[in-house]
């Protein structure tokens, strides 16, 4: 299944509960693990078509995403997300988390936590 970013996919965009501000919690690279203390200012802001991402609290990036490859499996989302048309990411969500992965040589992924509305 495709998600594109149009005003009729903003049904599908709000099933999966991306819409919102996720914060780095926790990265990990090959055999390292990196923990973020809560309000260290790396973001990903998701709206139902486009996103944000802040590092140090500066906006360092913005536009549009698209999710493919989705299926959802006992309330988890797995999936894939290009962020600008940009090469796909891995992601999957499960409650308040999302993890960023990209392929490479040494495995990588970015853990987000939902930040709650104010």
């Amino acid at each position: 299944a495709s998600v594109s970013c149009s005003k009729d996919s903003d049904t599908a965009h709000n099933k999966y509960k991306l819409e919102g501000t996720w914060e780095l919690h926790k990265t990990i690279t090959g055999p390292m693990d990196s923990i973020y203390a809560p309000g260290n200012g790396y973001q990903f802001v998701f709206t139902p078509q486009n996103f944000e991402r802040f590092i140090d609290g500066q906006k360092v990036d913005s536009g549009s995403y698209i999710i493919t490859e989705a299926e959802e499996k006992a309330g988890r989302l797995t999936g894939n997300i290009a962020l600008k048309g940009k090469v796909p990411s891995s992601i999957p969500i499960f409650g308040d988390t999302i993890v960023l992965g990209g392929p490479g040589i040494v495995y990588n992924a970015s853990f987000y936590t939902r930040k709650p509305d104010l």
